[in-house]
């Protein structure tokens, strides 16, 4: 099944294993529509585009202060690193997406810090379109990395590694574009890690994104936020899973999200607690406003527990403005536009946290007179 696909078309083909990407697509199969990871959204655009990959240019991350390294996955000093994460977390989603990306890779990086306790290092990576590849994040022990990452269409995948006691922020901003967009983003975390992620999404024709956060070691902390805004047409799927197997771990995530116009939005977010996890703390929730009439909604939160001792909760909600706290504005002065403006804009900025999230969103400040 996976020889229907083209194989990577680069000498990073001679580096990589690909025998784990193989054996996915044989168990998974290709991804289809209307199956449970694809009920709201038709994957074959995405998996069309992977043959149209550019060969042009493609922009490496960079490095914008602090201890840390770049690597090409075609560097000898890579290989290593390559050879023992590229695929092993990845391949472990519930979807086969991943593994075309490896199969099709035009290009790939290993960013690893360097050195700990030495403050915090920081890496952008800029968008890519139309370009399919790869990045290896690896946080050292106590190390800090904050990722700045931009997506304007193409293919991408992030592999991150947390060793004990590392920290690694990550903020993710998705621009409007009229390219396809997949992103799918797999974390290990080590003991007393921390994982950040802030995420913020514009309207795309089709964008998917794909994240599994595991949990191996005790003390690990993963927060997670992020926020929407669709106008036209756009279609925005998050599949997010949080999965704790050892004990004294917690995560927290919330996704606020608006759809208007006839966009449609769709979020499904797990958390999984092993039997193991005993002393776990887990929470999720997401809430949605419609603002037209055409939009489309669909969010499922998911509990799987199998340990008793932990304490958790879920919930999404989906409505729309409240009419009387845009009368009551507009008792103040305000005209019926700004009024709920002002209301979609506090509704956001409950999930945003600094300028970059505002200026996704389109949130600049407004003028009230």
């Amino acid at each position: 099944m996976a020889d229907d696909f083209p194989s990577t078309n680069s000498n990073i083909s001679t580096l990589l294993d690909r025998s784990r990407a193989r054996a996915t697509l044989d168990q998974l199969g290709i991804p289809k529509y209307r199956s449970e990871n694809w009920k709201y959204t038709n994957p074959k655009p995405l998996i069309d585009s992977l043959s149209d990959s550019s060969s042009a240019p493609h922009i490496a991350p960079s490095s914008l202060g602090g201890a840390v390294e770049i690597l090409p996955f075609v560097s000898a000093e890579a290989k290593g690193l390559i050879s023992e994460f590229v695929g092993a977390l990845a391949n472990g989603m519930d979807t086969s997406m991943p593994s075309l990306n490896l199969l099709n890779l035009s290009a790939g990086y290993v960013i690893r810090t360097t050195a700990c306790g030495n403050g915090e290092s920081v890496v952008r990576i800029e968008a890519n379109p139309e370009h399919c590849e790869r990045v290896l994040i690896v946080v050292e022990s106590g190390s800090t990395l904050r990722v700045i990452e931009s997506t304007e269409g193409g293919n991408r995948v992030i592999e991150c590694i947390v060793h004990d006691g590392g920290t690694l922020v990550h903020t993710r901003l998705q621009e409007s574009t009229d390219s396809l967009d997949y992103s799918a983003l797999a974390v290990q975390l080590g003991s007393s890690a921390l994982y950040q992620l802030d995420q913020y999404s514009s309207g795309t024709r089709l964008r998917r994104n794909d994240i599994s956060i595991d949990v191996v070691g005790e003390g690990s902390t993963i927060e997670v936020k992020g926020g929407w805004k669709l106008t036209g047409k756009s279609h925005l799927d998050t599949q997010i899973s949080v999965n704790h197997y050892v004990p004294r771990s917690q995560s927290k995530m919330k996704f606020h999200g608006v759809a208007g116009d006839d966009s449609r939005s769709v979020f499904n977010g797990r958390i999984f607690i092993a039997r193991d996890a005993q002393h776990t703390s887990a929470h999720l929730n997401n809430k949605n406003i419609l603002t037209g009439e055409n939009a489309e909604i669909y969010t499922k939160p998911e509990l799987e527990i199998y340990a008793d001792d932990v304490v958790c909760s879920h919930g999404a909600t989906s409505g729309q403005l409240d009419e009387e706290q845009v009368f009551y504005l507009r008792t103040r002065g305000l005209t019926n536009q700004k009024a709920r403006e002002l209301l979609l804009n506090g509704f956001l900025q409950e999930v945003i946290e600094g300028d970059l999230g505002t200026q996704i969103l389109g949130l600049e400040p407004m003028n009230l007179v």
